[in-house]
């Protein structure tokens, strides 16, 4: 089953604090999302307490990020890994990624990231894999992947490769590596948010994705795009939340949004299950890259 977890930042710039969003996905009934560790950390006491009791209480699959994002993007010297690991100590996460303070591979030898992953005691584990090589990418994350406590990996989509096609050439590459071992590894791929991406990359064999285009935009639900946060009124109708005048507009915008996050993933999982993913490429996809792809979804070998 493919699932796209809402992300939670500070820096997802708009009106609205990290515990604000976390507030709205609990109200929601939203099952799983992704929050940062440093996010975490700034929350008040009760904040803390209050998260965790209702991620308890909903049973919510709750993904943790390093906090390495909202490092660089607030460009703090504060945030290091004895921090993240204090901080992950607090939470009720289902799985955690690394601190990944290496940003390429060849500047670390694999022997040390996987001696690093081996020698870790943080349960649920997540390795982030980087590199700047594409070439690289998928035996590393076969070498990674081999290791026993590791169940899942995650990449941030921006390596996979320099457009949609380069990328899912590269997550064939990693599943085609990934089967010479004696189990099922899960991928993530960070920082994909786009529905069509989703489609796509859940058909190659991705399992799960995180992003912030829910809380950044409006989604058209006929023709799974995304358009400016303030084009809320052209979609409003498709959605159970985006007329109710007695919501705020941002209320309004980013239930809209997760219903239509929630109704897409169903319906890819249902394709997937069918055998019909390619269908359903061929209707949302344009033509020309669509043709492409679903050239290239025929001839893969899983």
């Amino acid at each position: 089953m493919s699932i796209f977890y809402p992300s939670v930042s500070s820096v997802a710039k708009n009106k609205l604090s990290a515990m604000e969003h976390i507030e709205m996905l609990f109200a929601l009934g939203h099952p799983h999302f992704l929050i940062s560790a440093y996010d975490f950390a700034n929350l008040s006491s009760e904040e803390k307490k209050r998260l965790n009791n209702k991620v308890v209480e909903n049973d919510t699959d709750l993904l943790l990020d390093s906090g390495m994002y909202e490092k660089a993007w607030e460009s703090s010297a504060k945030w290091d890994k004895s921090q993240y690991i204090e901080t992950i100590e607090q939470i009720n996460y289902s799985h955690v990624f690394n601190f990944d303070e290496y940003i390429n591979p060849k500047d670390i030898p694999i022997e040390q990231i996987i001696t690093s992953i081996n020698e870790s005691k943080i349960p649920n584990l997540v390795p982030i894999i980087h590199t700047n090589k594409i070439e690289d990418l998928p035996m590393l994350c076969l070498e990674v992947a081999n290791l026993d406590k590791v169940e899942m990996i995650a990449i941030p989509e921006r390596e996979l490769g320099n457009g949609i096609l380069e990328g899912v050439h590269t997550i064939i590459q990693i599943r085609e590596q990934l089967q010479k071992l004696g189990k099922y590894t899960k991928i993530h791929l960070l920082g994909t948010g786009n529905p069509l991406s989703l489609l796509i990359y859940s058909a190659f064999g991705v399992d799960s994705f995180d992003g912030l285009d829910w809380c950044q935009t409006a989604a058209d639900y006929e023709t799974a795009t995304l358009h400016h946060s303030l084009q809320l009124d052209f979609f409003a109708h498709q959605s159970s939340y985006g007329a109710n005048e007695e919501m705020s507009y941002i209320v309004r915008l980013f239930a809209h949004n997760l219903e239509f996050y929630t109704q897409w993933m169903q319906e890819i999982n249902k394709e997937l299950s069918q055998g019909t993913i390619n269908q359903m490429m061929r209707y949302y996809l344009p033509e020309n890259i669509g043709k492409k792809i679903l050239e290239v979804y025929d001839a893969k070998s899983y």
